[in-house]
C-alpha cells in the first residue's frame, strides 16, 4: 500500500507529528527499495513505484 500514513483521519498536534515520522519513514523505505533493484538490475521495476511486483 503506497500514500502518506493516515489519510482522511483528523488529527492533532501529537498525531500530526507521528504521521510526518512515518511519512519519513515510508519514503526513505521507497528510495532504498529503488536502490536494490537499481543496483540487482531491475531496473523497469524502478519506473513505476505504485505497480505491484
Amino acid at each position: 500500500m503506497a500514500g502518506p500514513a493516515l489519510t482522511g483521519v483528523r488529527t492533532g498536534m501529537r498525531l500530526n507529528i507521528e504521521v510526518a515520522r512515518l511519512e519519513e519513514s515510508r519514503l526513505t523505505v521507497l528510495e532504498s527499495r529503488i536502490g536494490a533493484d537499481i543496483q540487482f538490475g531491475r531496473h523497469q521495476a524502478t519506473t513505476s513505484p505504485s505497480r505491484p511486483a
